[in-house]
């Protein structure tokens, strides 16, 4: 898998889809017939990711998530079909042929706005995406501190507990509904549970350019 993302910095695109399309995709994963599963921590998700020694499982850690695809299997034959054109729009605007992961994602209201732990999704080269399916106060933090090496067993080979606290903050963006930002998959970053409204409502998809 090529790694050519180094230089796609961030990116954010308002209204990303046509009204209607959107609408439909937010009445589907926003209904009651849709499925969520339940995770104490959700940034650790389906556990692909590197082990965090720095992830904890205080009350506002938790969240609910709904895997869509994952490493080319399907998860949600119920929801793919709806978020082709979604699909193929990231692909187009991120210059890439490979989704490798899609996965919808809430956290729900906390006292307080807290914050979620710094993490990178994958640890392969990927853009990754964040579409906002709702309005909320929780933003995505997006670090100037990247991946140096995606051999690695643990975070903390590369930083120790202080420096990872005190990553310097690059981008922060707030969700607004129908709004993306796509990022080198390399760059730290994490989510907030909102303090404000009753949830909020993302779209992870994560892709990348085979050789």
């Amino acid at each position: 898998m090529k790694n050519v993302h180094s230089d796609f910095g961030v990116k954010i695109f308002d209204n990303f889809l046509t009204p209607t399309y959107f609408y439909q995709l937010q009445n589907k994963v926003l209904g009651k017939k849709f499925s969520w599963n339940y995770y104490d921590n959700i940034t650790n998700g389906e556990e692909e990711n590197v082990k965090n020694p720095y992830c904890s499982n205080e009350l506002w850690q938790s969240g609910f998530s709904h895997l869509v695809i994952y490493n080319e299997t399907i998860f949600s034959q119920e929801i793919l079909d709806l978020m082709l054109g979604l699909h193929c729009k990231i692909l187009d605007v991120s210059e890439c042929n490979w989704i490798v992961r899609s996965r919808f994602d809430m956290t729900i209201f906390s006292n307080g706005k807290r914050k979620h732990v710094p993490h990178v999704d994958l640890l392969i080269p990927n853009i990754t995406c964040v579409f906002y399916m709702t309005d909320s106060d929780a933003p995505t933090v997006i670090y100037d501190e990247r991946l140096s090496s995606y051999e690695i067993e643990s975070f903390g080979d590369l930083y120790s507990k202080e420096e990872f606290d005190n990553f310097k903050i690059k981008k922060v963006v707030y969700p607004k509904e129908n709004r993306i930002v796509m990022f080198d998959g390399s760059y730290f970053h994490t989510g907030f549970s909102p303090e404000q409204y009753k949830n909020r409502v993302t779209l992870n998809v994560n892709v990348g350019k085979y050789f």
